[in-house]
């Protein structure tokens, strides 16, 4: 069974769960670039303003998800956190940020961004969201 988000707070189809921003449909990441050489750029849209925002990156995907604060994560295995941003105009991340590391030709790996969603009345008792997860195969 896969995991749904907790508080029926369905976000739109590719998005995350839905967060306080409410009208955005939920967090969605994205990449642009090309992975030789390393041009990735992962972005992400609809956090509500001025929330830290943290990228990861998991070694595995986790089909069925797991709850997660507001959301649902599907990034596992070793999971690594490698920027921070805060949103900016529009829910975007101020600028975009580099796919980090070195990832060996041939691999997978899975991203994801966590955000802080403070509104205290939106699915509590949690103040944190994540959003849709994102592959690249490197």
């Amino acid at each position: 069974m896969t995991a749904l988000c907790p508080c029926a707070n369905f976000g739109e189809i590719g998005h995350g769960c839905a967060n306080s921003n409410g009208a955005l449909g939920g967090a969605r990441l994205f990449a642009s670039g090309a992975t030789r050489p390393n041009t990735v750029v992962l972005t992400c849209e609809g956090i509500p303003n001025n929330n830290l925002c943290t990228f990861l990156r998991g070694t595995l995907d986790d089909a069925n998800g797991t709850v997660f604060g507001d959301g649902v994560l599907c990034a596992s295995g070793t999971i690594i956190r490698f920027g921070q941003q805060s949103a900016g105009g529009a829910g975007l991340p101020n600028g975009a940020i580099a796919a980090a590391g070195t990832v060996p030709a041939g691999n997978t790996r899975y991203y994801q961004v966590h955000y802080r969603n403070p509104s205290a009345a939106f699915c509590p008792p949690e103040a944190f969201n994540v959003s849709n997860a994102y592959r690249i195969d490197w």
